[in-house]
């Protein structure tokens, strides 16, 4: 039989493990779970810097390397599913892209730029009490991290051009500025994805081919899967199905707000629809209590004046503001302080 892995949480926003368990029972798979606590990311976490040996900062890392780590105990290679959504259109934030770009791309910029600064004022404290009213009044209705959502939105309907849009829908913080002090300067250079792509779903699968592939998700799972001997292979990025699904029309991939519909026709031959039309989640840890809980006192030490000041990279009050926010609860800064952090301990840790 063919072997299965998945990682499970107590925190069941978090976890698919009973799904997984499921498709497990269908397919009639080796099936093996392992659910991990807080305790199992608190002592992987002095580890990260020396597997990436770079302030790598995706957070589902920490489930990537423990995931690995327990998946090694049976195989020496495992496959992995990394691809799909790039080639077959799985994000959410396609959908995010063209219906913005669809609803404002007729408001003229400056008109945009005033609607966003007064959206602003709103605030994220204002939107979550709304939503917790609302749930108390309704316990069945669940709207996702809302208020976050909210103001992602905010930040996002003043882009300048279409290549603007698109990097503020996918960076945690679009002005580094905000967050470094004068001496630092960013190397990037400006892109202009959209110069070489047109304006839809297949522009956004390609560039995040080219960039968020391989830049990100890849070297999460090499990395975390090598620092304990499992080797990796993705099936998805065989030659032959790429050139296969850049051959499809994109309306086999996307539709209105239905993802990898090619993908999810042949699942149906195998598998009940209620199993496959789920909600997209990412490989995800509740970052955001375990801030404000068992990691605390670690990030505490990370983000001290002192930490902070050592290396003066960063904006010093700027980062201590996101952090009480964040504790206090006034916004969920879980990301931009995991960018943070992860810098902080690859230069804590850094023999240079």
């Amino acid at each position: 039989k063919i072997k299965t892995f998945s990682i499970g949480f107590e925190n069941k926003l978090y976890d698919e493990a009973i799904f997984a368990k499921k498709v497990s029972a269908i397919l009639g798979t080796d099936h093996h779970e392992f659910y991990i606590s807080q305790n199992d990311a608190l002592n992987v976490i002095p580890y990260i810097s020396d597997i990436y040996d770079e302030p790598f900062a995706d957070s589902s890392q920490i489930p990537t390397i423990i995931l690995s780590k327990l998946t090694r105990q049976f195989v020496k290679v495992a496959l992995s599913g990394d691809g799909g959504d790039e080639i077959f259109g799985g994000y959410n934030r396609y959908i995010w892209f063209e219906t913005i770009y669809k609803y404002t791309k007729w408001i003229n910029y400056d008109i945009r730029r005033i609607i966003s600064e007064k959206s602003k004022f709103i605030g994220s404290n204002f939107s979550n009490k709304v939503i917790n009213s609302i749930e108390s009044i309704s316990p069945k209705t669940r709207i996702n991290n809302f208020a976050n959502k909210l103001l992602k939105l905010t930040e996002i309907i003043d882009y300048r051009d279409i290549n603007d849009l698109y990097e503020k829908i996918i960076s945690i913080i679009y002005d580094v500025k905000q967050c470094s002090n004068q001496s630092f300067q960013t190397t990037k250079e400006e892109n202009n994805y959209f110069g070489k792509f047109n304006e839809n779903f297949s522009s956004l699968m390609a560039i995040d081919t080219l960039t968020y592939l391989p830049d990100d998700i890849l070297v999460k799972v090499d990395r975390a899967a090598m620092s304990v001997g499992l080797e990796t292979r993705i099936p998805f990025l065989d030659k032959r199905i790429i050139d296969f699904a850049w051959s499809l029309p994109v309306n086999m991939k996307i539709n209105k707000k239905n993802k990898k519909l090619i993908l999810k026709k042949i699942l149906s031959r195998y598998i009940p629809n209620e199993l496959i039309e789920r909600p997209k989640q990412g490989f995800g840890i509740p970052l955001s209590n375990w801030l404000r809980g068992p990691l605390k006192n670690w990030a505490e030490d990370l983000l001290s004046i002192d930490c902070l000041n050592k290396y003066s990279y960063l904006d010093v009050d700027y980062v201590r503001n996101i952090w009480e926010d964040h504790l206090k609860g006034k916004r969920n800064n879980q990301y931009l302080l995991w960018n943070v952090l992860m810098f902080q301990s690859w230069m804590e840790n850094s023999k240079f």
